[in-house]
């Protein structure tokens, strides 16, 4: 588990910040919108990805090149729910 606490991870109070926590798997969770999200509203959203699963990787690497895409890993519940509260937006489609 990655050890980041919530008051380490610094949220961008001149943006929206979206915070997606779970499973990272290719279907029926729509996280292949959120690079879109990202670069379509590039100065206006900061998006903060925890979690692990099959697209891990793709995030990671994404998260090289995008500005406003943060890939923290896997988390604890306990951080998971600390990086949702203080989020604007959280994103998940179930």
């Amino acid at each position: 588990i990655t050890s980041i606490t919530s008051t380490n991870v610094q949220f961008d109070e001149a943006k929206l910040n979206l915070v997606y926590a779970g499973t990272l798997e290719e279907k029926n969770r729509g996280l292949e919108w959120l690079p879109y999200l990202a670069e379509q509203l590039q100065n206006k959203i900061q998006i903060y990805i925890a979690g692990s699963g099959g697209l891990e990787q793709y995030f990671k690497r994404i998260s090289h090149t995008a500005n406003n895409i943060v890939f923290l890993g896997p988390v604890s519940h306990s951080e998971s729910l600390a990086l949702q509260k203080k989020a604007d937006l959280i994103y998940g489609i179930y």
